[in-house]
């Protein structure tokens, strides 16, 4: 970093400049008075301080899942430059895995929070000042990164949209060394979301991106624009990688290549409801994902890019993996793995790798489960959770979607040993994730894969069956012909069950609640079984 752009401030632990932007949620004092008060050092302690969707966004872990992944592709003993630092969600993990890391952040007060948060990391420096008028030493860093940032380069620019995000790039082209690699983070212009009802994130109005942004704002590109964009800018290597269900809060990431699609298109289901924006729910997207799947179009319409760009066409951008999933950062820590999908380069077909992120144990237990990481071969066939949505709007009084229950159940009842008090067919606590995104119909049969989670303790049959309807539950709302989804769920059990009874069903949500919390983090914050963050209104 060109320092003598900057002034250093004992006082406040970084340099600093008198050439701001003004861009702020008003959250600033927050978080700064928040990271002075907690141990920083224990991520998972700023767990308990998450309440909405907006508190989220800066303290969650998720965040990390958009860069973390790659890893092994970058030069960890080098420098780096993140560019739009905010305050610290990324910032923290460059400091523990890199040499050295300069932050550079547009906003003093999210600077000083950005400085509260990485207080004890000496190889973290903070730069609060803008990045559009800064002068970055030529070839200095090996990695760049411009998470969420890109978008609103044309915002503060008097330049045209294109030309300043190509000016801008140039700039940062400059900075890296010859094997440098820039990493960027972007709402898809043409994502699905856009489509199917979600307002534009930057600006909250509905379709303003798909519409080339008639007015004003932060703007985004569609897949190929940015790509033209990219290479004007000087970058010779470019490699696409998308985001589920969008880069903010990644759960998924999956390499743009051919053999993608080659996988069922139930990895496309990014398992998580976007309800940080005002949406309207117009059409049902994991059916719109799977038709998208069979064009092998889908790269086109994914929320959000990760895009690595090098220098050099030689640098190697591409992961030995196709697709990562990473668990929710709400479970215990002793249970977060990493799930990777790759080439099985020996016996061709695909490798699924699952590990650890926070010990090198293969098997953890606590009172209620046992958790064992096994690497298998990838199961190919007919996603029963795309059989499930399909059902479910079948039309048809949803008997196409009780058929696929009555499968299940089916199945099950095959496995049973015993009753429980009221009646109710009991199987092994192995069965608790015998649900439809974890099986597999391949010749006419039901194959349940990723079956890591093992309950000590048999568990009643229409539990699992209930837990295959419940989770479901924020994707069908907006779809189901009942005042609410309990209704709906009372309905089908009763159907399933001719027992069953409100008073059966309030012990299966309470089942499912002490279950879900035996595998939480303690200090989990906002994580009630089953409820998503949301926006304030």
């Amino acid at each position: 970093m060109n320092k003598s752009f900057f002034k250093y401030e004992p006082d406040e632990k970084m340099y600093v400049t008198d050439d701001y932007i003004s861009y702020s949620d008003g959250s600033e004092k927050y978080f700064i008075d928040l990271f002075n008060s907690v141990d920083v050092e224990d991520d998972s302690a700023l767990l308990t301080h998450i309440e909405d969707w907006a508190i989220k966004y800066h303290l969650s872990q998720e965040r990390i899942n958009v860069i973390s992944p790659f890893l092994d592709l970058f030069n960890v003993n080098g420098n780096v430059l993140e560019i739009g630092a905010g305050m610290g969600a990324i910032s923290r993990w460059l400091g523990k895995n890199f040499r050295h890391v300069d932050c550079i952040e547009g906003n003093i007060n999210r600077a000083r929070a950005l400085r509260a948060r990485t207080r004890n990391m000496e190889n973290v420096d903070i730069y609060a000042g803008n990045a559009l008028k800064t002068n970055l030493n030529a070839c200095e860093y090996d990695l760049a990164t411009l998470i969420g940032v890109l978008e609103y380069i044309p915002f503060y620019s008097d330049e045209s949209p294109e030309e300043s995000v190509v000016v801008f790039l140039r700039n940062i082209h400059n900075t890296l060394n010859d094997n440098g690699i820039l990493i960027i983070s972007i709402e898809n212009k043409f994502g699905l979301k856009y489509f199917s009802g979600c307002a534009e994130d930057h600006n909250g109005d509905m379709y303003s991106g798909l519409m080339d942004y008639p007015f004003k704002s932060a703007i985004t590109f569609g897949r190929n624009e940015l790509e033209s964009l990219i290479r004007q800018a000087g970058f010779s290597g470019v490699q696409f990688y998308h985001a589920y269900p969008d880069y903010k809060m990644p759960v998924s990431v999956f390499r743009e290549c051919s053999e993608i699609y080659e996988l069922n298109p139930d990895v496309f289901w990014p398992k998580q409801i976007l309800d940080n924006i005002p949406r309207k729910h117009l059409f049902f997207e994991p059916l719109v994902i799977k038709s998208l799947f069979k064009e092998k179009m889908v790269h086109y319409f994914s929320n959000s890019f990760v895009i690595l760009c090098s220098k050099s066409a030689d640098t190697n951008l591409k992961t030995e993996w196709v697709f990562v999933k990473c668990t929710d950062p709400l479970i215990n820590a002793d249970y977060r793995h990493w799930i990777k999908i790759a080439p099985d380069k020996n016996r061709g077909g695909f490798l699924v790798e699952k590990k650890a992120l926070n010990h090198n144990e293969d098997i953890k237990e606590n009172n209620v489960f046992s958790v064992k990481l096994t690497n298998q071969e990838y199961v190919h066939g007919s996603a029963l959770i795309m059989e499930a949505f399909k059902a479910f709007l079948a039309k048809d009084n949803y008997m196409s979607f009780l058929n696929l229950l009555s499968e299940i159940r089916g199945e099950l009842l095959k496995n049973s040993a015993g009753e429980d008090e009221e009646g109710y067919p009991l199987v092994s606590g192995c069965f608790f994730d015998f649900c439809f995104w974890n099986l597999i119909r391949r010749d006419g049969k039901l194959i349940y894969f990723d079956n890591k989670w093992n309950g000590k303790e048999d568990m009643p049959v229409d539990y699992i069956i209930f837990r295959n309807i419940h989770n479901l539950r924020h994707y069908f709302i907006g779809y189901v012909a009942f005042n609410n989804f309990e209704g709906f769920c009372a309905h089908l059990m009763s159907i399933l069950f001719p027992a069953h009874n409100a008073k059966r069903l309030g012990y299966l949500v309470n089942l499912e609640t002490r279950l879900i919390t035996e595998l939480l983090a303690q200090n989990a914050g906002m994580a009630s079984p089953g409820r998503e963050a949301r926006k304030p209104a």
